[in-house]
């Protein structure tokens, strides 16, 4: 009964661990320093494509150290004009993120003003492109082959282990 509990937890460890690590691309950083600070925006994915949601993950850096804000407010201007604006409180756990889907292609300015207490510690802008939906290419996409022999692998590996180790605490009692 052991080797059986112990073979179901290590099948999900690593299918779980295999399917998380899938999922995550190594997006994007917009980096500038202004004024002795860091403003540090990570997105994801890291092509942006029209009708698809992106990831915006805002962070402030004074000296390599991570600088305290209560919000950051970020606007998105096409051709000067405002398309959306917002104020993010920073929570406590889980960070300052932003979800956000460009309905259509072109360029965009990113506006963000790092706040305190309602006081500015400071502000940039950054441009982004966003692709037409037709032009994402195949390597942007979920492959299904892929996937399903990643799944396959972490579930063998899982049973695998879960019996090597079951059957040797067995022999050590």
């Amino acid at each position: 009964m052991k080797q059986i509990f112990i073979t179901i937890i290590f099948t999900l460890l690593f299918t779980f661990v295999t399917t998380n690590s899938y999922a995550h691309g190594t997006g994007a950083d917009l980096i500038k320093e202004i004024n002795g600070y860091t403003i540090d925006i990570g997105y994801e994915p890291e092509i942006i494509y029209a009708g698809e949601t992106v990831s915006f993950d805002f962070l402030l850096k004074k000296d390599t150290l991570k600088e305290e804000f209560t919000d950051v407010w970020v606007r998105i201007t096409q051709d000067s004009k405002s398309i959306f604006a917002t104020g993010i409180h920073n929570q406590d756990f889980g960070g300052t993120t932003l979800l956000y889907e460009f309905e259509k292609e072109g360029n965009y300015t990113l506006h963000v003003r790092y706040q305190k207490d309602g006081e500015s510690i400071t502000e940039a802008e950054f441009p982004i492109s966003v692709l037409p939906p037709e032009s994402q290419t195949e390597s942007n996409s979920l492959n299904p082959i892929g996937f399903i022999i990643g799944i396959l692998f972490a579930f063998l590996l899982g049973i695998t282990l879960g019996i090597i180790i079951g059957r040797t605490l067995k022999f050590l009692k």
